[in-house]
């Protein structure tokens, strides 16, 4: 009967020792999922800037190029720029003539 009690007390005691162990491997498991998930959410972020940086680039080469094929035509308020941009090398000739 004594060996019974002290069997049935053993058994006890490793029941405890598991179970601790399992609670500590709960709360492992909970911190691991915790972490995953916020290093899951940061490279998604960062792939997600990625992507806005690509679609920028290629934004810009289409605006580019379409503004580069439109320089035949064009309009009326990029030759009234270029006019005025050009318009003190051109007072500055008659100018310099003038004196000569």
């Amino acid at each position: 009967m004594k060996q019974n009690l002290t069997d049935t007390e053993a058994r006890g005691a490793e029941i405890h020792k598991l179970q601790d162990t399992s609670d500590r491997l709960d709360e492992s498991s909970y911190n691991f999922r915790k972490s995953a998930k916020k290093v899951k959410r940061k490279m998604c972020m960062s792939n997600l800037k990625w992507w806005f940086v690509l679609a920028a680039v290629v934004a810009l080469i289409i605006l580019v190029s379409v503004v580069g094929k439109s320089t035949m035509c064009r309009p009326k308020w990029q030759q009234m720029l270029i006019g005025l941009l050009q318009l003190p090398w051109k007072i500055r000739r008659r100018t310099t003539s003038q004196r000569v």
